[in-house]
């Protein structure tokens, strides 16, 4: 029997030696002589070396047809031999096509895993396998990754991306494959515990969590309808065998069972309800095919042929022939793909979900916008300057020049907050002087006359120009502006002058005023909706001249009482005029 079990595990390695990319050996160790001749002679002995050689027997017939699938590339069928060889005798020839079957099927934490068992349980392997074995675990470790389960509930079953692979405790980190995964911690009579774990290359991501014991939960009993047993699998994990009864939360669960060969059924749906037990029988039938379904993003729900099977990568038998597959995930279009299912055959559904354009999940926390903001504020200056604010000394009186402005911004703000726009607005301040000396010409004479008086000073205009900015926050908003443009406006002196006891007021003069601006503006905004932010703010505004207003009498003035009389040319604003605004303002986002 010995002899037979090495022919077939040297038969297995010359057909893997065409399929891999090494040529290991697949040999089973030699089994040791008895130690002693008594133990030949021993019943109990020689039923053990019988069952043994039993169990030797039947996993190089499992080894074998796995190679068959393999060489067919029906991946999953083949894993399914390979372990099933490796629980009845654990070999080099399974476990290394273990390792290997499981890295064609991207499962690459669990291939590392088993490439790293066979070195250590086999250490006499030859020296040139041992080094094929270390060049796929070096290629496997960058892609690989692990996530470490930590949750006190002992026996709860971990369950990823729809694969059992541990229970709790769970002793050192879950290998997979880099990428996002979907992991349940399940427990009878507790609430499940689901997270979508993103997980990088050499990353151990750790999941905590707790159980928490049902509130509310009902009774179900699952039988076939022939008494036969088969094992029952609700929400895709795997609770025992028909009749079975249990509690579960109250609600809607996938039922289905697995029977010998390929006896099953298809999922079916139970509802359980606190008030009674419910009750399901289910008929075992033939299901020549499986389906697995593997949605993107791996948190999605999947359902086939209108009964919900459950999150993520779902796999099970079914009927052969077409069957519907419907994915749904929120902030995601739901995507329903026809699936023909071909007898012996693995049918596998990819199904990748588009974004709903709608659906605030996407809507970033400083997202793309066109802004309109708008603004009222007082405007203050320090003074006009000009030839007009330098002659005011002595008894002359000036008061601070002030008024207002009002501001319109309109652009695009990019995601990361900064954003570009057209800066448009209005600006009026006014300035007296009171009792500023000025000197006169009486003509034709010449006779120089001395005297004083009183200007009021009025700045009127048109901003227009371009506002750069930044801003960030959404309940609270800060921007940071540049508003820059040119100033069209004028500036109109209206006098009074006074000339010994003749008291005169002039005629208003109103000369152009052009200037190039430059504001900085600060916004400290609240959000009071998605689209509407109120503001505070303050600007300061610098005004360059271009062309600086001049009081220039185009006439000699007669005045009655003094006979016509030339007033000397002097500039009412100066070449930079500085101005502060502080007001309120609202902002309103179109997305």
């Amino acid at each position: 029997m010995r002899d037979k079990w090495l022919r077939q595990q040297t038969a297995s390695g010359l057909i893997v030696a065409l399929l891999v990319i090494c040529r290991p050996s697949f040999g089973a160790d030699p089994v040791d002589p008895p130690a002693n001749p008594s133990e030949k002679t021993n019943p109990a002995a020689a039923q053990a070396t019988d069952e043994d050689e039993a169990n030797k027997a039947a996993a190089g017939a499992a080894l074998n047809r796995g190679l068959e699938r393999f060489s067919s590339k029906d991946y999953e069928a083949a894993l399914a031999e390979f372990m099933a060889s490796r629980k009845l005798y654990k070999a080099r020839g399974n476990t290394l096509n273990a390792a290997l079957a499981l890295r064609e099927l991207g499962r690459l934490g669990e291939a590392l895993d088993m490439f790293e068992t066979l070195l250590r349980d086999f250490p006499n392997i030859d020296a040139m396998e041992t080094k094929k074995v270390q060049r796929a675990i070096k290629s496997l470790r960058p892609r690989v990754g692990a996530i470490e389960i930590i949750v006190d509930e002992p026996g709860a079953k971990v369950i990823v991306d729809g694969r059992t692979r541990a229970s709790t405790p769970v002793s050192g980190a879950i290998r997979v494959t880099t990428g996002s995964h979907l992991v349940r911690v399940v427990k009878d009579g507790h609430t499940p515990l689901e997270e979508r774990v993103d997980v990088a290359s050499g990353q151990t991501v750790p999941l905590e969590g707790a159980l928490e014991q049902l509130a509310q939960a009902g009774v179900l009993k699952v039988r076939t309808n022939d008494g036969r047993p088969a094992k029952v699998l609700i929400d895709n994990v795997e609770v025992g065998a028909t009749p079975w009864e249990g509690r579960l939360g109250v609600g809607t669960h996938m039922v289905r069972l697995e029977g010998d060969g390929q006896l099953g059924t298809q999922p079916a749906v139970a509802t359980v309800s606190p008030e009674q037990p419910t009750s399901l029988t289910l008929e075992l039938e033939r299901l020549g095919c499986t389906l697995r379904v593997a949605p993107t993003p791996v948190s999605a729900s999947v359902a086939v042929d209108g009964v919900a099977v459950g999150n993520g990568l779902w796999q099970g038998r079914l009927r052969c022939g077409g069957h519907r597959v419907e994915v749904a995930d929120d902030g995601f279009l739901t995507k329903t793909a026809p699936v023909d299912l071909t007898e012996g055959s693995l049918g596998i559904a990819n199904v990748t979900l588009d974004r709903d354009p709608d659906s605030d999940m996407w809507r970033e926390a400083n997202p793309p916008r066109i802004v309109l903001d708008i603004s009222a504020a007082a405007a203050v200056a320090p003074s006009f300057g000009g030839d007009l604010a330098d002659s005011c000394a002595g008894s002359c009186a000036s008061s601070v020049p002030f008024g207002g402005m009002a501001s319109i911004v309109g652009g695009y703000q990019l995601s990361f907050g900064i954003g570009f726009g057209v800066h448009a607005g209005y600006l009026g301040m006014v300035q007296s002087n009171e009792r500023r000396s000025i000197n006169a010409s009486q003509l034709p004479s010449g006779t120089v006359l001395n005297g004083d008086a009183d200007d009021v000073l009025t700045l009127q205009g048109a901003l227009v120009g371009g506002a750069l900015w930044f801003r960030r926050g959404d309940d609270f908003q800060l921007t940071a502006r540049l508003n820059s443009g040119v100033f069209l406006g004028a500036l109109k002196d209206t006098r009074t002058s006074r000339f010994d006891a003749v008291t005169w007021e002039m005629p208003s003069v109103s000369t152009a005023a052009r200037y190039v601006y430059i504001a900085p503006e600060v916004r400290f905004g609240w959000g009071v909706t998605d689209f509407l932010s109120l503001d505070l703010l303050v600007a300061g505004n610098v005004l360059v001249a271009i062309d600086k207003p001049t009081f220039t009498p185009d006439d000699d003035l007669f005045i009655s009482e003094l006979g016509f009389v030339g007033f000397a040319q002097e500039s009412l604003l100066g070449d930079v005029v500085l101005a502060v605004t502080p007001g309120l303002g609202a902002s309103f986002s179109f997305y």
